[in-house]
């Protein structure tokens, strides 16, 4: 068995005016018409980051991220590769004018080494008892630090697993079909997630 657990997060909240720290998850008190970042970290590391324009009059909002596969109901389809989960809570919404975005960072091994090389990496979506492919959502780059990222835009954070290989959705009990987004799409579907940019 060869899989990569992430331990718990903490939650760093706000990069903008203010500043606010939670253990794994916490309120939210967003800066109006300003950028917000929401930063998840695990020690030192950082795992993923929640960006969004937040509108004139922001509501607080509960943002939570775990990594933890327990009660993952296919766990064991990512038993045989380096796989991560994360699972974000919204509660009740992110109060953005425009899409939000979350960025993903990819994870490390043992050795310092990125875990997973960005060419072959799979997105999957858990929702309703069911997993699917969501690759043609998400984008791979670079920030200005050099780490690789995934970013995807949505309004309505889930929970995804990252994979260094396709897995067998034949083989599972209740299988969804494969995302197929449509070109006209700069708009969500029923995965609640957004087309990036085709320019």
């Amino acid at each position: 068995m060869k899989k990569l657990l992430c331990t718990a997060t903490a939650l760093l909240a706000a990069l903008s005016l203010s500043t606010a720290a939670f253990a794994s998850g916490g309120v939210v008190k967003s800066t109006a018409n300003e950028m917000n970042v929401v930063t998840f970290e695990s020690g030192s590391e950082t795992q993923a980051k929640l960006q969004y324009m937040a509108d004139s009059d922001p509501d607080n909002f509960y943002a939570g991220l775990s990594t933890d596969w327990d009660d993952c109901a296919f766990a064991d389809l990512f038993d045989d590769q380096n796989a991560f989960l994360y699972a974000f809570e919204i509660n009740p919404s992110i109060p953005s004018t425009t899409v939000p975005t979350i960025v993903i960072y990819n994870p490390f091994d043992a050795d310092g080494d990125a875990a997973i090389n960005p060419k072959d990496v799979v997105f999957y979506r858990i929702s309703n008892g069911t997993l699917e492919d969501v690759s043609s959502y998400f984008t791979v780059g670079e920030n200005d630090s050099g780490d690789t990222i995934f970013t995807v835009r949505t309004r309505t954070p889930g929970t995804y697993i990252l994979a260094e290989k396709e897995v067998d959705l034949a083989s599972v009990s209740k299988p969804s079909a494969t995302a197929e987004p449509k070109e006209t799409a700069a708009k969500t579907d029923a995965t609640g997630l957004y087309l990036p940019s085709r320019r």
